[in-house]
């Protein structure tokens, strides 16, 4: 009975970050619904003030329970939401014609500041989201269209600064808690497969270039070294080499169909052979995964 308890309140201290996130998620959609269903009818004054009023009371909910820190973590994230929600309300009420990007960018830093006053890893994990999103405005709005195979480049780019960033997160005081590394590592591949697909799927292979497809391997291999040797963890190992097989998986079959065989491998030949290229990469990938796993010293 002791061990199954045990079990459980393992389960539940790893599952609680996920809880925290949702029940935020909760609280903020709910206050952006209701201000969407009433926008009209709600005069200047209130449009502004009703978001200041919750990031204040938000605010004190997480001052006055300093103790019960998921309750604290939830109103703080609020608070921070509070924040981006009050400047784009003033903006829209008095119509500055300020940028997109400029409000997420000033959103961001300022979370980040709330971030590093109290070493929150949801704030910090907010901050990075709110930084994501005034990245690629920011790049959409004002590099795309004066910067040659942009695309690429842009992604590339991201990949190191998400990487930065964990590793930033990762130095800091005894390191990243897992859940906050799985996010970090997870929206740098996002980011690395999703360039590295624009690489390859272009009208000719890397006819865009190849920044993007550098990059994933660059972080792949750093996540796959960070991750098994230095601090174990099973979970983004795994993310790491799945990405890389992702990107071979279309790699393969887009090579075939693009390379002249002369004739002598029709489309149905052709298919069977990106089949048999996908199969042998799942299969690789599975054995890898066994041995890493059955390596329990490497992962803690």
């Amino acid at each position: 009975m002791s061990t199954q308890t045990e079990a459980e309140n393992a389960l539940l201290q790893r599952s609680w970050p996920l809880a925290l996130g949702f029940g935020a998620a909760q609280v903020i959609a709910g206050i952006i619904f209701f201000f969407a269903y009433n926008w009209r009818d709600l005069p200047d004054v209130a449009k502004i003030a009703l978001p200041q009023c919750v990031l204040v009371a938000a605010f004190l909910v997480w001052v006055a329970f300093p103790g019960k820190r998921h309750v604290a973590r939830i109103a703080g994230i609020v608070a921070s939401a509070m924040i981006g929600v009050s400047m784009a309300v003033v903006g829209q009420v008095y119509q500055l014609g300020a940028d997109p990007w400029r409000l997420f960018a000033t959103w961001a830093a300022l979370v980040f500041v709330i971030a590093a006053a109290t070493r929150d890893d949801a704030q910090f994990v907010f901050s990075f989201a709110i930084a994501t999103i005034a990245y690629f405005l920011y790049t959409d709005q004002e590099v795309a269209q004066y910067l040659q195979n942009a695309s690429t480049k842009i992604y590339a780019v991201y990949v190191v600064l998400g990487v930065v960033a964990l590793l930033f997160r990762e130095f800091l005081g005894a390191g990243a808690p897992p859940w906050v590394r799985r996010l970090l590592v997870a929206s740098v591949l996002v980011a690395a497969v999703s360039g590295g697909l624009t690489d390859i799927l272009a009208r000719s292979l890397f006819d865009n270039g190849f920044y993007a497809t550098l990059a994933l391997f660059c972080a792949v291999c750093l996540f796959v070294w960070l991750y098994r040797s230095w601090r174990p963890d099973a979970p983004s190992c795994a993310m790491a080499l799945f990405s890389a097989a992702a990107y071979l998986g279309v790699l393969g079959p887009r090579f075939l169909f693009t390379v002249d065989l002369d004739g002598s491998v029709d489309v149905a030949g052709r298919l069977l052979l990106s089949a048999m290229w996908i199969l042998g990469l799942t299969a690789g990938l599975a054995h890898i995964l066994r041995r890493f796993l059955k390596s329990p010293e490497r992962f803690g």
